[in-house]
């Protein structure tokens, strides 16, 4: 069942408890404080894995980090975040889980099933509040699972014709007018002996090319329609590869974009004669990869070329577009721009040597100049299998630029890609943006809404109660939720008008018993259904297959060997199970009594229980049917009807609780008192302890409900694969592709060290380190060893 819209009354609190507090800390790091909307505040999650490919079975290491408008700051909007691995293809998730945010960020390890299919996955990660905003708010990174007994959606060279691109920037290539054109070149067709240049008709060299090791170039040229252009790849053995230029137009409107120091410079070209002299009408809107709109601006095409500043503040973190529509709101052009707020700051990686011998123990020193203590940089720090962590080792680089999620998430993964290759792919991603998709968006605009209520405190759960013949909603009902074993608690809420609540569950971790029911025993006619807490919502990726060549395969086959010994001699995971462990803690726990049964002579019965040791509490009997009053110590009677909890979990017939095996009870306790919690008071509350598991075998009603739900994962260990953790018996074989994670490291201004051990394995690895500062700002750190 999918999340049910709130309580308007319920949500305006949540909300505004939530916007106080946010404001407040906005105002306080200097944010001006401008009319709140709720696409003003927004949940920013980076997601970062200790490689990017690996084989079904193995463990995949993650770290989220989590940031408001681009900042960590308190208070946190939510404290749970929600993790999916899905299959692309199928569009189903493989595994899910639950984390706390803990200092602004979850960790966690997730065991990859061992009979999922070869192909491309992703790692979704997002909040309660984020679903607010869409599927397309998420964050999406993108990773490669093999399994060579399930392997269909693999591509070899030979299976896909990866061709050579000619793209000019904003998708048309006008006559007379320099424009800016990006030539990608496949892999093969890049080599140091090869000669590249733009050619005629018949083929008489205009203009050599530069072709970086990328295999991206880029030209500006003002092209003549009564000419033929192509591009010439001349290979070392003499052969050449020709590709014409697209077609030249006559008329139209040519748009670029330039980064400025504090804004993008937008730039919109015509040759079209009949627009000038009509003094044409467009707009021009800024739209996020989630298609919210940021900006927007009249423009009226009076000159061949208008130069238009949008200042960056308009621009999210990630993948813009900068779209021209004209009056009737048709799409004229798309331009995309993957935007930065912050250069990346370098880190410096320094090892005693480069080279290294296997079981050997590396010291690492990471540092930054001029760190601020102030900015208080988090960092991930990976040391895996050269050509594992980078995103496009096995797709095909044609196939990343065709789909904005998986685009955008390789530019965030690789922030050490500098500007100029942004603006190129940018231009190549252009050809493939869905026009008709940002055209529906555009003129379909939705004022986001609090349809999720954010995660403040902890884990929630939430349902609605329903009449289970009429399947009408069941308003203004009280129900209870316990959680009897492990991290015990008993909550009360009542539900909305559309039959729908809410809980919070406190500090409650892994896979537990939850009890939930309608008061009173004669709900049978009611039924409860639980929300899912994960969305069921999955974008179309599309058809996106693993694309291996003859380079790939040497490192595909030692990482098999890899995973089959590391799972034969480390200890794996264990399964998450559910444990039933009997806890003092209880938060109901104030003013109680206590009579433990064991300091009493046997009883015959649950009668003689009350009646002979429990003197603040008696039952009363009338016509077969059982009740309970509490009384002071004196014997005077203070309330009637009180709350019974049977190991923590509500009772509203006191008929069945009459009924038990006494042999079977340990204690009894009684508050003799009324007991508030949290909107509800309680005339007194007995609560019996049995010594069984199974509740002494009571009868609950039809229209409760015990589930084994999934809450908060237990946490993780920072540190994986240290020197200090691994075995140190040389007869265990070690073939680790990842031989260092550690998700959290803070380097202090004079750098930090860290140590981990080289495999039985050789070859090239990578050290590779990540991270951000409070204020957003991002550092990154590369540097390859050798283990031989």
């Amino acid at each position: 069942m999918i999340g049910m819209k709130k309580n308007k009354y319920c949500t305006k609190v949540w909300m505004l408890s939530v916007l106080i507090l946010l404001l407040a800390a906005f105002v306080s790091n200097g944010q001006k404080n401008e009319t709140f909307k709720l696409d003003n505040v927004a949940e920013n999650i980076i997601v970062n894995t200790d490689r990017d490919i690996y084989f079904a079975g193995e463990e995949l290491l993650f770290s989220v980090e989590y940031f408001i408008n681009q900042i960590r700051t308190k208070p946190l909007i939510s404290n749970v975040i929600y993790i999916e691995l899905i299959n692309c293809t199928e569009k189903n998730p493989v595994a899910q889980g639950k984390y706390e945010i803990r200092d602004f960020a979850a960790i966690g390890a997730i065991t990859i099933p061992k009979d999922i299919a070869t192909g491309c996955y992703v790692l979704r990660t997002y909040t309660q509040y984020q679903r607010n905003f869409g599927i397309l708010n998420f964050n999406y990174h993108f990773i490669t699972i093999l399994n060579p007994g399930n392997s269909n959606n693999v591509l070899t060279t030979s299976d896909i014709a990866d061709s050579i691109e000619i793209v000019a920037e904003g998708n048309i290539l006008l006559e007379n007018i320099k424009n800016n054109v990006v030539i990608r070149i496949p892999k093969h067709l890049v080599h140091d002996g090869n000669k590249y240049f733009i050619a005629d008709g018949e083929i008489n060299v205009l203009e050599k090319v530069e072709v970086q090791d990328n295999g991206l170039a880029q030209i500006g040229i003002a092209c003549n329609q009564q000419s033929n252009y192509n591009f010439v790849v001349m290979k070392s053995n003499g052969e050449s590869v020709v590709t014409p230029f697209p077609k030249i137009e006559m008329a139209g409107i040519q748009t670029q974009i330039k980064h400025a120091e504090t804004s993008i410079e937008y730039l919109v070209q015509t040759k079209d004669l009949e627009k000038l002299s009509q003094n044409t009408d467009y707009q021009i809107k800024v739209l996020t990869n989630d298609f919210r709109i940021k900006f927007s601006k009249n423009i009226t095409l009076s000159n061949a070329s208008i130069s238009n500043q949008i200042p960056n503040e308009f621009f999210d973190e990630g993948i813009n577009y900068i779209v021209l529509t004209n009056s009737n709101g048709k799409v004229e052009r798309v331009n995309s721009l993957f935007f930065k707020s912050n250069n990346v700051v370098k880190i410096d990686i320094v090892t005693e040597k480069d080279r290294f011998a296997t079981r050997e123990n590396i010291n690492a020193k990471i540092s930054v100049e001029s760190i601020n203590k102030s900015e208080m940089p988090v960092f991930s720090v990976t040391v895996a299998r050269n050509g594992t962590k980078n995103v496009d080792q096995l797709f095909n680089p044609s196939l990343f630029i065709k789909h904005p999620l998986l685009f955008q998430d390789y530019l965030l993964s690789n922030p050490d890609i500098d500007e100029a290759t942004h603006k190129q792919l940018s231009i190549l991603f252009d050809k493939y943006v869905d026009r008709d998709l940002i055209a529906n968006q555009i003129n379909n605009v939705k004022t986001p809404f609090m349809e999720f209520i954010p995660e403040i405190r902890s884990l929630t759960l939430s349902g609605i109660i329903r009449n289970r013949e009429t399947l009408q909603p069941v308003a203004n009902h009280n129900i209870f939720l316990s959680v009897p074993f492990n991290y015990p608690q008993l909550h009360v809420c009542k539900s909305h008008d559309d039959g729908s609540f809410i809980f919070s569950l406190n500090n409650v971790l892994g896979l537990n018993d939850i009890f939930l029911c309608p008061e009173n025993a004669e709900d049978d006619d009611y039924e409860i259904l639980i929300t899912n807490p994960f969305s069921s919502e999955i974008p179309d990726f599309g058809n996106i297959p693993v694309f291996v060549d003859s380079s790939d395969f040497e490192l595909i086959n030692e990482m098999y060997v890899n995973a089959q010994i590391n799972q034969n001699f480390y200890k794996k995971r264990e399964t998450e199970s559910l444990l039933r462990e009997r806890k003092a803690t209880f938060n109901i726990d104030n003013g109680k009594s206590n009579v433990l049964l064991s300091d009493f002579v046997t009883l015959k019965n649950m009668e003689e229980l009350f009646t002979e040791i429990v003197p603040t509490a008696k039952y009363r009997k009338n016509k077969g049917q059982y009740s309970f009053a509490i009384f002071d110590l004196n014997g005077n009677i203070t309330s009637e009807n009180p709350l019974l909890l049977l190991d923590k979990i509500p009772i509203f017939d006191a008929s069945k609780i009459m009924e038990l095996d006494v042999s079977l009870i340990e204690k009894v306790e009684v508050i003799n008192r009324n007991y508030i919690l949290g909107e509800n008071t309680f005339n007194g509350i007995i609560m019996l302890t049995t010594k069984t598991k199974n509740f002494a075998g009571i009868s609950f009603p039809k229209s409760s409900i015990f589930i084994e739900y999934p809450t908060i994962q237990q946490p993780e260990n920072n540190k994986v694969f240290s020197s200090d953790n691994l075995p140190v018996d040389k007869r265990i074989p070690d073939f680790r592709t990842t031989l260092f994670w550690d998700p959290k490291v803070q380097i202090h201004p004079n750098g930090i060290g860290i140590n981990f051990r080289s495999s039985d394995n050789k070859g090239a690895y990578d050290i590779v380190v990540k991270g951000f500062s409070s204020d957003g700002k991002s550092y990154f750190g590369r540097k390859q060893i050798y283990i031989e």
